[in-house]
């Protein structure tokens, strides 16, 4: 991995951290499961357009990969149906950390 990549993962866990302490800073209205998980998908796909990656996709196979699972469903999808028991305030929880620990391992 080069300086650039690791400065550019460096801003996006920034960025997530940030939307995971303030999330009203970054999304209008209620702040549930559906909101953060559009703010995302929006998100990566920016970086996607902007990098030339497909970390939507990316993403998608590690965690299918880290709880030993497959899924064609998107990742969002994917986390909120495996930690269904889970309240929606724990589920935003975890999507947050599980995206923000991906980008901090790769």
């Amino acid at each position: 991995m080069n300086g650039k990549e690791n400065y550019n993962n460096h801003e996006i866990i920034k960025t997530l951290k940030a939307v995971k302490k303030y999330p009203k800073m970054y999304l209008r209205g209620k702040v549930s499961y559906l909101s953060i998980e559009t703010y995302l998908n929006g998100y990566l796909n920016g970086l996607g357009l902007f990098h030339s990656v497909n970390s939507g996709q990316d993403i998608r196979l590690w965690f299918q990969e880290k709880v030993g699972q497959k899924s064609p469903t998107s990742f969002t999808v994917h986390v909120e149906n495996y930690y269904k028991d889970k309240t929606e305030e724990e589920r935003i929880d975890i999507l947050l950390d599980l995206v923000i620990e991906f980008f901090q391992k790769s």
